[in-house]
C-alpha cells in the first residue's frame, strides 16, 4: 500500500494507527503531493494507494486518473475533510473503490482496507486463474487445431459463420475467403517410419511439409496429420474457383514433386498424394478432401518400403486366409490407411487385396476337396467363409466347376 497526503501529521499518523502487518498489508512508500504520486507508484505498481482527495500540484481526482491509466490494478481509496457530491461522484466516475472522512475513524479504517484487500486477491487469484487457463489452451491448442481440421474435412462443420469463428480462436492463419484444395498425402510405409524415428520426429514431419509447400507455393497453406501415415494439406488461393482450375493446375502437380521429395530426403519414403478440385468455401472442403482421396491420384514410383509391405500383406494372407481378414484389419496390421493400401497393392501387383485372398482361398479349397475327408460346410469355414452357397457361388466363378463335382473329379 502507498500513502498519499499533503500533511505531515496525516502521513505519519496513518503508518502508526494500525499494525498493518496483522492485515497482511506492507506500506511500501509515501507521497506529499499528486506529481510525487505517480513517479512513486510507477515504479512501486502499489496493489493500494490511501490518498488525500485535496492536494497541491496533483489533486486526488486527477491522480487517480492518472492512476489508471499507468496502473490499472491499483485500487484508490479517498480521504477527505468534506463530503462534496459533485465532487464523489467525479471521484467514483474515476474508479475509485471507497472514502473515507477525516479525521479517520480508525475501525472504519480497518473495514475499508481489509475490504479493499480482499478485492486485491480475488482478482489475484481470478488473474492466476485466467493464466493458468490460458496456458492450457496454448498447450492444448495443436491438439484442438487438428480435432478443427478434421471436422472440416470430414464435413462436420457445417456452417460458415462457426468455421470462421473457430479459424480466428484457434489461430490457424487460413483466410476466410477466396478458394481452397485439399492433397491427400497417404506414406508408403508408415511401419517402417514408426520404427526408424521417434514420435516427436514424425510430428515434426508436417512442419517441414509445411515449409516445403510454402516455399514451393506461392499462396497459403497448412499442413496436419489427420491420422497415422496419412497427412493432409490444405492449399488458399485469391480469387473464385472458376480461375483458378485451369490456372494451379500444373502448380499443384508440381508440388506433389515436392512433397516426395522432401519425404524421400527427409525420412526415405514416398507418398501416394491425392489431388482435391477447388472449392469456394471452407465448408466445402469436405468435397475436395473426398476427391483427393478417391479421385484421380498422383502415386509416386514404389519403393523398397513398399515392396515389403506388399509382401508382408501376401504372407499375411497365406498365413491367415482362415481368419475374418477385412481390408481395415489389413491395414491396421501394416501401419497404413485402407484406400492407399488397395492403391499400392494394385500398382505393384496388378490384382486387388480380396483378388488374391480369393484366389489364395480357393486353391486351399481346392487342396482340401481333393483329400475328401471333409464335408462341403467344413472345407467352406476352413477356407475363412461361413456360407457354403456363398463359397460354392464363387468356387464355380473361379473353377467353372461346383465344388461337389470337383470333388468327385
Amino acid at each position: 500500500m502507498m500513502i498519499v497526503d499533503d500533511e505531515s501529521r496525516t502521513l505519519a499518523g496513518l503508518q502508526r494507527c494500525l499494525q498493518w502487518s496483522d492485515l497482511n498489508i506492507r506500506i511500501v512508500g509515501q507521497a506529499s503531493n499528486g506529481r510525487d504520486a505517480i513517479q512513486l507508484a510507477d515504479q512501486l505498481n502499489p496493489d493500494i494507494v490511501l490518498t488525500d482527495i485535496r492536494m497541491p500540484v496533483i489533486n486526488g481526482i486527477d491522480l487517480s486518473r492518472m492512476l489508471k491509466k499507468s496502473v490499472p490494478r491499483t485500487k484508490v481509496i479517498f480521504l477527505t475533510a468534506h463530503m462534496d457530491p459533485d465532487y464523489m461522484k467525479s471521484a467514483f466516475k474515476e474508479g475509485i473503490v471507497d472514502y473515507l472522512l477525516k479525521p479517520v475513524n480508525i475501525k472504519e479504517l480497518e473495514q475499508t482496507i481489509r475490504k479493499t484487500a480482499d478485492i486485491c486477491r480475488q482478482e489475484k487469484m481470478e488473474e492466476q486463474r485466467l493464466a493458468e487457463l490460458e496456458s492450457m489452451l496454448r498447450e492444448s491448442l495443436p491438439l484442438l487445431q487438428r480435432e478443427f481440421l478434421e471436422s472440416l474435412v470430414f464435413g462436420e462443420m457445417e456452417a460458415q459463420e462457426d468455421i470462421i469463428e473457430r479459424l480466428e480462436s484457434l489461430e490457424l492463419g487460413i483466410p476466410t475467403t477466396g478458394s481452397y484444395l485439399a492433397l491427400s498425402i497417404q506414406l508408403d510405409d508408415y511401419a517402417a517410419l514408426k520404427r526408424q524415428f521417434s514420435a516427436r520426429d514424425i510430428g515434426r514431419l508436417s512442419k517441414r511439409l509445411l515449409r516445403e509447400i510454402k516455399a514451393a507455393y506461392d499462396e497459403s497453406g497448412f499442413v496436419f496429420e489427420l491420422r497415422e501415415a496419412e497427412y493432409v494439406a490444405l492449399l488458399h488461393a485469391a480469387g473464385s474457383t472458376a480461375n483458378r482450375e485451369g490456372l494451379a493446375a500444373e502448380q499443384v502437380k508440381a508440388l506433389t514433386k515436392d512433397i516426395n521429395r522432401v519425404l524421400n530426403e527427409t525420412v526415405g519414403q514416398n507418398a501416394t498424394i491425392g489431388i482435391g478440385h477447388w472449392v469456394d468455401n471452407l465448408e466445402k472442403l469436405k468435397d475436395s478432401y473426398s476427391t483427393a482421396l478417391h479421385g484421380s491420384l498422383y502415386v509416386a514410383q514404389p519403393d523398397s518400403n513398399s515392396y515389403k509391405m506388399i509382401e508382408r500383406l501376401k504372407t499375411i494372407m497365406k498365413e491367415r486366409f482362415a481368419e475374418n481378414l477385412s481390408i481395415g484389419l489389413l491395414a491396421n496390421e501394416v501401419f497404413i490407411s485402407p484406400h492407399h493400401m488397395c492403391l499400392l497393392f494394385k500398382k505393384i501387383t496388378g490384382e486387388t487385396i480380396n483378388g488374391y485372398l480369393t484366389r489364395i482361398r480357393i486353391e486351399e479349397a481346392k487342396k482340401l476337396l481333393m483329400q475328401g475327408t471333409k464335408k462341403l460346410p467344413e472345407v467352406c469355414l476352413e477356407v475363412g467363409y461361413t456360407d457354403p452357397k456363398y463359397f460354392s457361388k464363387l468356387f464355380k466363378k473361379h473353377t467353372g466347376t461346383n465344388p461337389s463335382d470337383y470333388k468327385k473329379a
